[in-house]
Order: structure tokens, then C-alpha cells, then sequence
């Protein structure tokens, strides 16, 4: 999140971001993923398979201080807003519901 490293940047909003790349998927898919260098999930706006190359993966590892949202927003002093939908099944902080 850039507005942890960049001073310039004076407020944080967001809309049903994803705050933990770790949990999304399982050693065994991590392997297929590696092995098959894309692997293809479903948009359920657009009905489109679309691919996600394994780059993304090593990008997330090399960068991890830099985008785990968790402990960067424990670094930021700045104003944040997160906007979930009142169904969101990912969302486990109830206190993000209020």
C-alpha cells in the first residue's frame, strides 16, 4: 500500500480489496499453478476465465513487506476508509460491517 512509503499520499479508500494473498490458495495449487504457469479464474461479473499468470505469485514473495495489507496498515497513519457490501462472505472482521 503506497501510502505507507509515499507522504504525498494524505487518505486511503478502498473498495473490496483483498487483504491476505497467503490464504487464497493451498500448497497443492500453488505446485499446479508453478508447473502450468497460469491458471485461469472465473470473473462472475463478466462470466470471462481470466489468467493469472504464476509471475503475479513471485511479484507478491519479492514485494511481501510491501503488500501485506495487515501490517502495512499498522504502519499507516493515515485516514482509511474500506467499503465492503453488507454480503460479503470474505469479510471476517465484523467491526469492518458497522
Amino acid at each position: 500500500m503506497k501510502a505507507a512509503e509515499e507522504p504525498r499520499v494524505k487518505a486511503v479508500a478502498t473498495w473490496a480489496a483483498v487483504n491476505d494473498y497467503d490464504s487464497r490458495w493451498d500448497a497443492l495449487q500453488m505446485e499446479q499453478w508453478k508447473n502450468d504457469g497460469v491458471q485461469y479464474v472465473l470473473n462472475g461479473r463478466t462470466g470471462q476465465q481470466m489468467p493469472l499468470y504464476y509471475q503475479i505469485v513471485e511479484d507478491y514473495y519479492q514485494n511481501k513487506h510491501r503488500l501485506d495489507i495487515p501490517e502495512v496498515i499498522k504502519r499507516c497513519s493515515n485516514p482509511f476508509c474500506c467499503c465492503m457490501g453488507s454480503r460479503t462472505k470474505h469479510c471476517r472482521h465484523k467491526w469492518l460491517m458497522t
